[in-house]
């Protein structure tokens, strides 16, 4: 929560601009994942896209993870 006397328009200008990262999504061991590019052709797991719960408790998507682009699709 944010209590101020200065209107929420005028604190909150330009954050909806502006975009840190450029999520891609691409395809890793048969699931679809989010990515954002780190390193020359590599790039940072940020989030697993699937309906399988057993996805979200292997070791490979674990969030933060560094990918290799050669292993992406």
């Amino acid at each position: 929560m944010y209590y101020s006397i200065i209107p929420t328009d005028i604190i909150m200008t330009g954050f909806e601009d502006e975009k840190l990262y450029t999520y891609e999504e691409k395809q890793y061991l048969g699931q679809i994942v989010q990515v954002v590019p780190a390193l020359e052709n590599k790039f940072q797991l940020v989030r697993v896209i699937s309906t399988d719960p057993s996805v979200y408790l292997s070791p490979e998507f674990q969030p933060g993870s560094i990918l290799a682009g050669n292993t992406l699709s």
